[in-house]
């Protein structure tokens, strides 16, 4: 596996990535910036690390940031951060994939409406007021000398994406993948967010005139480790699992994703809510639609794994997903879709069969 790293310097840490064929492993000023935000509009969580042992541990990086910007709760932009997240939540993230980076930061794509009808129907004045807002990040950017904050945390930044970079799928599996749903995309992106809690991440699209683009925003995968110097020796990126999920399962949802959700499809999946129960260990997925998308993807990560003979990784998703009790269901679905592609070129092909196939199942 080849690894291209460039950094672009300007004064102090402006840009940097680690690619991979098509996977893009980067951080992103905006998101940085809106993070040092967001760590301040998150102080709950971090009040109690003297007596919650898991919170101490797994936000370290996080407290530096909060603890270093705890004056910018005094500006005027703080509390237009929060009317914004108090609509989007941490869709807020999500609006820095809109814009070219601080301290320059324009809008370069429309945003969707799903995020602008969060704020307010009325879609011109919500565009105008997040253009601002970036306006205003642009100066906060100045005025705090985020760029210092950047500079010194050069270290972490690098080893995160060395980290990263080395836990990595094969090179052969964008274009597997790629093959295997018969769809390519424009791109495919990991921003590292280290300074937040371990374990947050979300994932996105941003369509554009270019193509589509897949984003998976994540923090620290396990908690960041100080050298007998005090120094941040791992800002705990370095899990092969994590980011074979990242990778692996969240790039799986783009493909799946956007064909459930098509309002035809989505009803004649909602036929069969009845099928829906509580997963044991994976009780975040409230609703039957939002289980199927769970399990045509992980079954779809067992099928990839096997195309890249990679048995052990099949077997690692099977373990992992035991609770799961229909996912042998979709596997076997998924391996007539293989058996099928001269009927089935690609998978939006496929499922509607795939969506028929659930009347075989019982509660």
């Amino acid at each position: 596996m080849k690894i291209l790293v460039g950094l672009l310097l300007f004064g102090t840490l402006s840009s940097f990535s680690v690619a991979q064929k098509q996977i893009q492993v980067d951080a992103n000023r905006n998101v940085e910036l809106i993070n040092m935000l967001a760590v301040q509009n998150s102080a709950g969580l971090l009040k109690d690390t003297l007596t919650n042992a898991w919170y101490k541990e797994n936000s370290v990086l996080m407290r530096i940031s909060f603890h270093r910007f705890r004056q910018v709760q005094q500006l005027p932009i703080y509390r237009t951060y929060q009317l914004l997240e108090d609509r989007l939540g941490t869709g807020t993230y999500l609006l820095s994939l809109y814009y070219s980076e601080v301290p320059e930061a324009k809008r370069r794509t429309d945003l969707p409406n799903v995020l602008t009808e969060a704020v307010s129907q009325n879609r011109d004045s919500v565009l105008n007021a997040i253009d601002t807002f970036f306006t205003e990040l642009n100066s906060l950017y100045k005025a705090i000398h985020f760029d210092r904050f950047l500079s010194d945390n050069e270290a972490v930044y690098r080893q995160a994406l060395v980290e990263v970079s080395r836990n990595l799928p094969a090179a052969t599996f964008i274009p597997t993948m790629e093959s295997y749903y018969g769809e390519t995309k424009n791109g495919y992106h990991l921003l590292i967010n280290p300074f937040f809690q371990t374990g947050w991440g979300m994932g996105w699209e941003v369509i554009s005139r270019t193509g589509t683009d897949i984003f998976n925003i994540s923090s620290p995968l396990s908690k960041a480790i100080r050298g007998k110097d005090g120094r941040i020796s791992s800002p705990g990126f370095d899990n092969r699992e994590g980011v074979r999920r990242l990778a692996v399962h969240e790039f799986g949802h783009s493909f799946v994703n956007p064909l459930a959700n098509q309002p035809a499809y989505k009803a004649q999946i909602e036929q069969f809510n009845i099928l829906y129960e509580p997963i044991k260990g994976d009780e975040q997925y409230h609703d039957w639609h939002t289980q199927f998308c769970e399990y045509v993807v992980r079954a779809g990560e067992i099928r990839l794994a096997l195309r890249m003979h990679n048995t052990a990784d099949a077997k690692a998703v099977e373990q992992q997903n035991s609770n799961w009790r229909y996912l042998a269901h979709f596997t076997s679905q998924l391996e007539r879709y293989e058996q099928n592609r001269k009927l089935y070129p690609t998978f939006s092909a496929f499922f509607p069969t795939l969506i028929a196939s659930l009347s075989s199942l019982k509660k």
